[in-house]
């Protein structure tokens, strides 16, 4: 496979934040059944924020119903991460790690919290602690290689990703993530070998868990990237059906509609070709691949005015990118499509 490796891409935390919260079991510390302390909960709800507000002031009223202090201050810097004040919930999660060391479910946090912040080392060394101490979380595993991958260590994020299928063959996060990593490292039949068996989970399962929606389209559009880029005209078809499917479940996705016209081109439909690409430019006109293939339509169909409109159009855009912090990607888009 010539093409560029970069077009499957990681996927923001989004609801991913949302699954790993209710992944989380009871904290270690709490006794089984008890639930958080609801006068303690509308406090951080309602928004405390007077630096004053610390842990001790909950002690009193949390150890009479059992909780430890480390136990309440995981709590609350739950709490705050569930509101996104970072900088708060790594505080209080750093406190209930002073108190009790040995707490993945903190480290956990604690590591996505500190990616939020921009802090990659203090990240890689939570969320790395927090496999070591329960490596029989599926949860923990994944976040380990998310981040690794995150910052290019793609063989020890291979590592994480495998053992946490081991642990769950359904899991739908690390086979997507397993096939991202084999697509960046060039491994075709291996990436294609795990986006199936997501796609096939996905097919399987109607409907998907709310938390998990959004993998039904990364499953498509990442196995119709793989599969599509085959220049056998059955392999080309198979991979415009994946992109079509992920285009319904995203409509607004330019990658779907970039797939869908790629497809198209392919196999020789050059009028609908030019009108996918044309929704795809609409809804990305800073991606430069998207006005590349367009041009390409366009001499095909023997309109090579708006074909030159289009090459100078991407032209334009690469400069602009060159110029941005977030080039690299972009950048990568203008490598030809066979």
């Amino acid at each position: 496979m010539t093409q560029t490796r970069t077009f499957v891409r990681l996927r923001s935390l989004g609801t991913l934040l949302v699954v790993l919260l209710k992944a989380l079991v009871p904290f270690a510390a709490t006794p089984p059944g008890q639930r958080p302390n609801t006068g303690l909960q509308s406090r951080v709800a309602g928004g405390v924020s007077d630096p004053s507000v610390k842990a001790s002031q909950f002690f009193d009223s949390e150890s009479l119903s059992g909780k430890s202090p480390a136990a309440t201050c995981f709590e609350l810097g739950k709490q705050y991460f569930e509101q996104r004040q970072w900088e708060r919930a790594a505080e209080y999660l750093e406190k209930s790690l002073r108190y009790q060391e040995r707490n993945d479910q903190s480290h956990l946090l604690l590591g996505l919290v500190w990616r939020e912040l921009g802090r990659p080392v203090q990240a890689e060394s939570e969320l790395l602690e927090a496999a070591r101490e329960n490596p029989t979380s599926c949860v923990n595993l994944y976040m380990a290689g998310y981040q690794l991958q995150s910052e290019g260590k793609y063989e020890q994020a291979l590592a994480y990703h495998y053992r946490a299928i081991q642990l769950n063959p359904r899991f739908l996060r690390a086979l997507e993530a397993l096939g991202q990593l084999h697509v960046i490292l060039g491994n075709d039949k291996l990436a294609e070998h795990y986006l199936r068996k997501a796609v096939e989970i996905v097919a399987g399962s109607s409907p998907l868990p709310a938390a998990d929606a959004d993998l039904a389209y990364s499953a498509y559009i990442d196995l119709a990237y793989v599969v599509m880029c085959s220049d056998q005209q059955t392999r080309v078809a198979e991979g415009l059906k994946y992109a079509n499917r992920a285009a319904e479940l995203d409509p607004t996705s330019a990658d779907a509609h970039y797939l869908v016209g790629k497809g198209l081109f392919k196999l020789g439909n050059v009028p609908q070709a030019i009108q996918e690409l044309g929704r795809a430019e609409r809804l990305a006109t800073d991606d430069p691949k998207i006005h590349l293939l367009l041009a390409r339509a366009y001499d095909r169909a023997g309109r090579n005015r708006e074909a030159q409109a289009e090459r100078d159009t991407a032209e334009r855009v690469r400069r602009r990118l060159a110029q941005s912090r977030f080039a690299g990607d972009k950048i990568a888009g203008l490598i030809p499509v066979k």
